[in-house]
């Protein structure tokens, strides 16, 4: 009875160890199929955020205005400039020198080499030699203003001469002819036996000759005064000297020394737009040639 007993219980022992080992290897093997699911997920689920990734990508793209695409290219440049620090510190330091490098070199190079200053000459004046107007009123009435208006009125084109006692009856009629000028006097010159030692009178023109652009010099404004003021100092002198005709210069100025720094510096806006579109080409090539890389 030991020996059947012993034997069963050997018996139940090898069956309880053959039903653990099952056990174990099917706990194992469903283990390993639930891991290789979990993985494939993963793996599909990291194809898919890439895959969403380019197409997010390629949508921005298209739709970038320009000035996103220039926002993206400083972006890209800081980037870069900023990976490369000792360069990124030269350009700082070279653009805030140069000014000051060129200048000192100015000053050298003018101390080693003495070379006579030219003066260039400022262009020469126009003459006075237009006039818009037909008729010619005057104020107030004498006989040597007359004589004076009469004058002007033969080296000039004028074919029409009126008096006026009062300035504003000049104005009232000017607004009515607008081929007319005015030139009134002071009202003390209406009981003058002799010419006065200074000039002085007022020129009236048309409104519109001020509002359609008319400069002083096409006007004829100048053209009077300059004739004016001839016939006066002739009459007052009683034609002894020829006087010079009057000329005029819109800005006028001395002669200059030339600055040839001055004149080089028109073109430090060329090398601005250069020192932009450098960088941008070789920012925009980097990814054309990494992709191609990836390619091949």
């Amino acid at each position: 009875n030991l020996r059947e007993d012993s034997g069963n219980l050997r018996e139940s022992i090898r069956q309880a160890n053959l039903n653990k080992s099952k056990f174990i290897n099917t706990k194992y093997i469903n283990y390993s199929v639930n891991n290789f699911k979990i993985k494939h997920c993963i793996h599909l689920t990291r194809l898919f955020y890439r895959w969403w990734q380019r197409q997010r990508h390629s949508i921005m793209r298209r739709h970038l205005t320009f000035c996103q695409k220039y926002q993206l290219l400083l972006w890209k440049d800081i980037k870069l400039q900023l990976a490369n620090v000792i360069e990124f510190v030269l350009i700082i330091l070279l653009a805030a020198l140069m000014p000051l490098l060129i200048t000192i070199g100015t000053k050298v190079a003018k101390s080693m080499f003495h070379f006579d200053i030219e003066l260039e000459k400022a262009p020469g004046p126009k003459s006075i030699e237009t006039s818009l107007f037909k008729d010619i009123y005057f104020s107030p009435y004498n006989g040597l203003i007359e004589n004076l208006i009469y004058e002007l009125a033969n080296i000039s084109d004028f074919t029409q001469i009126e008096s006026f006692d009062a300035t504003e009856t000049l104005q009232k009629n000017m607004i009515k002819n607008q081929k007319a000028v005015g030139i009134v006097f002071p009202s003390d010159w209406e009981s003058i036996k002799t010419l006065p030692d200074a000039l002085n009178f007022t020129l009236y023109m048309p409104v519109y000759i001020k509002s359609n652009g008319f400069k002083y010099f096409e006007s004829g404004f100048l053209l009077l005064q300059e004739r004016l003021s001839q016939l006066f100092i002739k009459l007052k002198n009683k034609g002894g000297k020829n006087i010079p005709m009057v000329r005029m210069n819109h800005f006028p100025y001395p002669r200059y020394v030339p600055n040839h720094y001055a004149k080089s510096a028109k073109f430090m806006a060329y090398m601005y737009l250069v020192s932009f579109f450098l960088p941008c080409i070789t920012i925009a090539k980097l990814p054309k040639g990494r992709t191609c890389k990836r390619l091949y």
